[in-house]
């Protein structure tokens, strides 16, 4: 995702830090990212830099999928939020995804910051 794409043809990019792998798709505007593994102090930086190479690549919407994602600490949360920050300050949305009962969605609410991660209430 390195320079701006319009159409049909959706690109795609894969990193990895820490236990942490983030896929992503950009088609149109819109960035799919799917995150596995563990996000916290090794890896969130990891997302954040990959959100925002789909933001420079001409994204307006970014869905993070955390259904994957089996473990979230508190520098991992302030790494998602930073995300959103950006997001937003580029004038874009952000949108999380993560399955009831799940780690992230556990940590997400009990710290009171879905709306701010804009996280799916039907996930």
């Amino acid at each position: 995702m390195s320079d701006r794409h319009t159409g049909q043809d959706p690109r795609t990019m894969e990193t990895s830090a820490g236990h942490l792998r983030v896929r992503g798709r950009l088609q149109d505007e819109t960035a799919n990212f799917t995150l596995d593994g563990d996000v916290d102090l090794t890896s969130s930086q990891t997302v954040r830099d990959a959100v925002c190479e789909a933001l420079d690549a001409g994204a307006r919407e970014v869905v993070l999928d955390l259904a994957g994602v089996g473990f979230l600490d508190s520098s991992g949360l302030n790494g998602l939020l930073n995300t959103a920050r950006d997001v937003h300050r580029r004038g874009a949305t952000l949108r999380c995804d993560a399955p009831p009962g799940a780690e992230p969605r556990v940590v997400i609410d009990l710290a009171g910051v879905a709306k701010l991660l804009n996280l799916n209430e039907r996930s």
